[in-house]
């Protein structure tokens, strides 16, 4: 797991170390180390956040075993994308819907999302998350 991270970290870093910074130039005054600061601090907490978030991403076989072991699998997709091509088991509930339902799962239950390409379920397990659910995002339905 460290040594993922630390590849993780050094992969967003790698892109910022290669800037030209040229352009810091017009953003901050001569003198203004606590503007230069900020800016460093925000592009930190950027990579940091898109770290840790991408550990709510979980693989197939992991996705499988949650379900096994009770957790609902949940398809964000519209109701006519869950009709064509369903997994077996799912539930599905739009993420237009899912604010205004969100009290209708069982808060107790592990959630695992999906949806067609990964972005709506990871935006889906991002909000359950918020609101205390155990949920996990697997991304696109073909990775189940």
């Amino acid at each position: 797991m460290m040594l993922e991270l630390r590849t993780n970290l050094f992969g967003l870093a790698r892109p910022i170390i290669d800037l030209d910074f040229d352009w810091l130039e017009e953003i901050v005054i001569d003198d203004d180390v606590p503007g230069v600061i900020a800016i460093v601090l925000i592009v930190a907490a950027f990579a940091l956040r898109a770290v840790l978030g991408s550990s709510w991403r979980i693989t197939g076989a992991v996705a499988r075993n949650k379900v096994a072991a009770g957790a609902l699998l949940l398809d964000v997709r519209s109701e006519a994308e869950f009709r064509d091509d369903a997994l077996p088991g799912a539930q599905n509930l739009p993420l237009s819907q899912l604010s205004a339902h969100i009290d209708d799962l069982e808060s107790d239950r592990p959630i695992v999302v999906y949806c067609s390409s990964g972005t709506r379920s990871a935006s889906a397990a991002s909000m359950l998350r918020a609101r205390g659910f155990k949920a996990w995002d697997l991304g696109a339905r073909t990775g189940w």
